[in-house]
C-alpha cells in the first residue's frame, strides 16, 4: 500500500513538474519575437492599418507593456493616425474566479492623435477596418491566449455561454485609467490646421456592469487652438464617459487675459456628432487679434457667447452667438479706411466707440451678421450682411450716421447733402459695401451723385417758387 501511495505521489510530482515546465514554456513563448510579430500582424489586419511596436512585454500573471506604439493611417490617408510613447495594462487574476475583471491601471503616455478629414467629410479613423472583410468573418488563426482580460466590454455582443451566463454579466472595474501629455490635431485635406489640443491629461475610474459603462474623470488641457487663430488655455473640466457619449461640463479656462467657460458633449453612437457652448468675458481684444495674426487692430474688452454643433470641421458646422466690446477703438480696418477716404474725414479711419455689438449665425462657410452696431456720440454705424469664409467675399447694407461736428468736416457740399438728419442730432446715409474683406468696395459715390442731383433740383424749385410768389 505504501508503495502504491509513493507511486501515486511520484506520478503527481511528475505531472506538476511537467505542468510547471509547460507553463514556463508558454510564458516564455509569450515574449518570443515570433509571438509578438503574430500579435502585431493580427492587430494590423483587424484595424486595416499597419501597427508598429518597438517593445512588447507580456506577463500572463500581471499584464502588458508596449513601448514605441504607432498606428499608420488607413489608405488613402498618409502618415500616422496614432503614436504613443508607451501603453501599460496591469490587472489581477484572482477576482476572475468571482466573475469580476479588475484592472489596476491603464496608462497611455504621450499619445498623439492626428485626425484628418477629406473633402467629403470622411475622417481617417472612419476608414479603419479589416483589410479583408470576408476573412474577418472567419475564425482567425489560433494563438496562445495572452491573458484572461480578453473578456472586455467589446465582448458584450457575444452569444450566451453555457449555463445562461453572458459576457455582459461580468463586472469590469478599471481602478485607474490615465492619459499623460496627450496631443490631438485635426487637419483638412489641404493641410490646413483646424484644431490642436496640447498637453492634455486626465485620470479616471471606469466601471462596467450589466452592459452599462460609466466613468468620471478630471481633464486638464494646457492649450486648445482653433485654426491657429483662437487659443484657450489652462482648461479644466470634469469628464464623463459612457459607451455613447463623452461629456466635458463645465469647462473653465483662460482666453487672452479673460475667463472662458462652457461645455462640450460628443455623441459617439450612430455617427460622430458634437455640441458645445462657450462664454468669454474680460478678453483683451488686442491680444486676441494678435494671437490670430489679424491685420486689424481693435482694442477693448470683449464679452461673447456662442453655441455650436456639427459632425466635422467648418462645412459641417452650425453656430450662433453674439459679441460685445466695450470701449473699442478700431485701427487698420479696410472698410473704415475706405469710408474715411471717400468722405475725406481722417477721424473715420480710427474711430473710438463706447459700444460695439455683433450678432451672428454660421452655417458652413456662410457667416451672417443680422446686427452690427457701433456707437459713439459723434458717429454710429449700423450694418447687416454676410461673409463667405471660403472666398472672403462680403455683402453688407450699411447706415453711417455722423454728428454735426464730423459732418461739417466733409469738404464736398454734394457729399454732405447725401446725409439726412434723423432727429437725434445725427445725419445718416445708407449705402452698400461689397467685394472682399481685403478689397472692399462701395456704391457710396453713385448715391452721392443722386443726392447732389436731388439737391440741385430742390434748389432750383425753391428759387422758382420765390419768383412766382
Amino acid at each position: 500500500m505504501k508503495k502504491i501511495l509513493l507511486s501515486i505521489l511520484a506520478v503527481v510530482a511528475v505531472v506538476l513538474v511537467v505542468a510547471l515546465l509547460y507553463g514556463a514554456h508558454l510564458v516564455s513563448k509569450l515574449n518570443s519575437p515570433e509571438f509578438r510579430e503574430q500579435v502585431r500582424a493580427e492587430v494590423s489586419r483587424q484595424l486595416g492599418a499597419e501597427v508598429r511596436v518597438e517593445e512588447m512585454d507580456i506577463s500572463i500573471l500581471s499584464g502588458l507593456t508596449l513601448r514605441g506604439v504607432a498606428v499608420a493611417n488607413p489608405a488613402p490617408f498618409k502618415g500616422d493616425l496614432f503614436t504613443a510613447r508607451s501603453f501599460e495594462l496591469r490587472y489581477k487574476l484572482k477576482p476572475l474566479l468571482s466573475g469580476r475583471v479588475e484592472v489596476e491601471r491603464v496608462n497611455l503616455n504621450t499619445p498623439v492623435l492626428g485626425l484628418v478629414v477629406d473633402e467629403d467629410g470622411l475622417y481617417n479613423y472612419e476608414a479603419l477596418g479589416p483589410q479583408d472583410r470576408s476573412a474577418a468573418a472567419e475564425p482567425a488563426e489560433k494563438m496562445p491566449s495572452a491573458a484572461p482580460p480578453a473578456d472586455s466590454p467589446a465582448d458584450a455582443s457575444a452569444p450566451p455561454a453555457e449555463g445562461g451566463a453572458t459576457p455582459a454579466s461580468l463586472e469590469i472595474v478599471l481602478s485607474e485609467v490615465s492619459v499623460d501629455d496627450a496631443v490631438i490635431t485635426m487637419y483638412d485635406d489641404e493641410g490646413t490646421n483646424l484644431m490642436t489640443v496640447e498637453d492634455a491629461d486626465f485620470t479616471s475610474a471606469i466601471h462596467v456592469a450589466g452592459g452599462v459603462t460609466e466613468g468620471r474623470a478630471t481633464a486638464k488641457v494646457a492649450t486648445i487652438s482653433l485654426a491657429d487663430m483662437f487659443f484657450v488655455r489652462d482648461i479644466s473640466a470634469p469628464l464623463e464617459m459612457s459607451a455613447d457619449t463623452v461629456k466635458l461640463d463645465p469647462v473653465e479656462g483662460r482666453m487672452a487675459g479673460g475667463g472662458a467657460t462652457g461645455g462640450v458633449t460628443v455623441q459617439l453612437k450612430d455617427g460622430f456628432r458634437y455640441e458645445a457652448n462657450l462664454n468669454v468675458e474680460g478678453v483683451d481684444l488686442k491680444t486676441l487679434l494678435q494671437e490670430a495674426q489679424s491685420g486689424a487692430m481693435v482694442t477693448g474688452r470683449l464679452k461673447a457667447a456662442t453655441s455650436l454643433e456639427g459632425t466635422g470641421p467648418l462645412p459641417a458646422l452650425q453656430a450662433r452667438g453674439s459679441v460685445e466690446v466695450v470701449d473699442c477703438q478700431v485701427e487698420n480696418s479696410k472698410m473704415l479706411a475706405l469710408l474715411s477716404k471717400l468722405v475725406q474725414v481722417p477721424e473715420l479711419a480710427t474711430p473710438k466707440f463706447e459700444e460695439c455689438l455683433v450678432e451672428y449665425t454660421l452655417e458652413g462657410y456662410r457667416l451672417r451678421t443680422p446686427k452690427v452696431s457701433l456707437k459713439s456720440r459723434p458717429m454710429q454705424v449700423d450694418a447687416r450682411g454676410t461673409v463667405n469664409l471660403a472666398n472672403s467675399t462680403i455683402d453688407y447694407d450699411v447706415n453711417l450716421a455722423l454728428a454735426e461736428s464730423l459732418l461739417a468736416k466733409i469738404p464736398l457740399q454734394e457729399l454732405r447733402a447725401a446725409f439726412k438728419a434723423r432727429g437725434d442730432g445725427l445725419s445718416a446715409m445708407d449705402f452698400r459695401v461689397y467685394g472682399t474683406t481685403e478689397a472692399p468696395q462701395t456704391d457710396m459715390l453713385s448715391r452721392v451723385g443722386k443726392a447732389a442731383a436731388t439737391e440741385v433740383i430742390t434748389d432750383q424749385a425753391n428759387k422758382l417758387l420765390k419768383k412766382i410768389f
